[in-house]
């Protein structure tokens, strides 16, 4: 059993397909789930300042708190005001060796909405006063 938060194999949408061709194009290999996580940053950054009309950081916080959606290699994320989490999924399977790559990936990969694992915004704040005390 594995987990992950970005499988190209297992995310079969155009624009994961076309991050492969180019990143395949410039690199020859597949790119990781970091390589994906740092686009879909990069990207959200990018989303927010435009949105902003700005590079100031409150300026920019104040877009991602808005629940504003955002477009990423895996879909529309939005983040929690409380605690700023990004709604990207998380990913389960088994992980084994398949003909397909030279490497382990996970095969019958389920895939689980943030909104699904998220501890409560409750549990969350409930925390922080204790740390406060």
């Amino acid at each position: 059993m594995g987990h992950t938060r970005a499988p190209f194999y297992a995310i079969k949408t155009k624009e994961i397909g076309d991050f492969i061709e180019k990143y395949r194009a410039k690199t020859k290999d597949y790119p990781s789930d970091w390589a994906l996580q740092a686009y879909d940053c990069v990207s959200v950054f990018g989303q927010a300042a435009e949105a902003a009309k700005s590079l100031d950081r409150e300026k920019i916080v104040d877009v991602l708190e808005s629940g504003r959606k955002f477009k990423t290699l895996r879909g529309d994320v939005y983040f929690r005001k409380e605690d700023h989490m990004g709604s990207v999924p998380y990913y389960a399977g088994i992980v084994k060796k398949t003909p397909a790559y030279s490497f382990k990936i996970l095969t019958d990969v389920q895939t689980f909405q943030a909104e699904q694992i998220w501890r409560p915004v409750a549990d969350i704040e409930k925390e922080r006063e204790k740390v406060k005390k």
